[in-house]
């Protein structure tokens, strides 16, 4: 089951906040607004992406991607920081991915774009990532606690094998090249040889038993779930 990706903004500026909800709800993100941001506990629920501007603190928002990198929950949340100018920058290398910065103002194409690489970079938007379970017949793929539940055995998998096999099912019968799955689950900037992913779907191949067949090699070309 495919869910609607989660967006957390913290931003004081009401006109500029109106544009980022506008253009985000019309990309489909469900979208979440703070004007400031007094415990981690405010937030809730784990949220796909965060969006942070200046506008909301005197570290320019570089204190917020302190304490999401300190989380346990949240550290591997994409955060794209809206700035002013180059000088808001200085010395906050570390604070922040520099790859994750717009200045302002910014068009409402950058913005999209650009939540929408942070998203692919963190396999959650090319995954069509989810947050519920997945039931194929005897087979049940739970992202919770990244378990593949075949016959009603539980097998605990690696985050990667876990990573192509969601991918997999998710796009029934989509063709997936090599490179593909590469960029989709370890990123485009990530050297890894196509071989990589040959040795991770056997090994998912042989925990999934008899349902092995699944998963399908077009030869020359990748992968595909085949429909059971």
């Amino acid at each position: 089951m495919k869910n609607k990706l989660k967006i957390v903004i913290f931003g004081k500026e009401p006109d500029f906040n109106d544009f980022l909800k506008f253009y985000l709800k019309k990309e489909g993100f469900g979208v979440k607004l703070f004007n400031e941001l007094k415990s981690l506990k405010q937030i809730g629920e784990q949220p796909d992406l965060f969006i942070i501007d200046s506008s909301v603190s005197q570290d320019f928002g570089f204190d917020y991607c302190g304490r999401f990198a300190k989380s346990s929950k949240f550290q591997d949340v994409p955060v794209v920081v809206l700035l002013e100018s180059e000088e808001q920058i200085k010395n906050k290398k570390n604070q922040c991915e520099l790859a994750n910065i717009l200045f302002k103002p910014v068009s409402s194409s950058l913005l999209i774009s650009k939540v929408k690489s942070s998203l692919k970079r963190n396999n959650k938007l090319t995954n069509n990532y989810f947050k519920e379970a997945i039931e194929i017949g005897p087979l049940k793929l739970d992202p919770n606690n990244f378990s593949l539940m075949v016959d009603g055995r539980e097998l605990q998998l690696p985050k990667k094998e876990f990573q192509i096999l969601a991918l997999l099912l998710n796009n029934p019968n989509k063709v997936f090249s090599r490179q593909q799955i590469l960029d989709s689950v370890w990123g485009e900037k990530v050297i890894v040889i196509n071989r990589t992913v040959d040795v991770h779907v056997r090994k998912i191949r042989e925990k999934l038993g008899r349902f092995s067949n699944i998963i399908e090699t077009v030869k020359g070309i990748g992968y595909k779930y085949s429909e059971l």
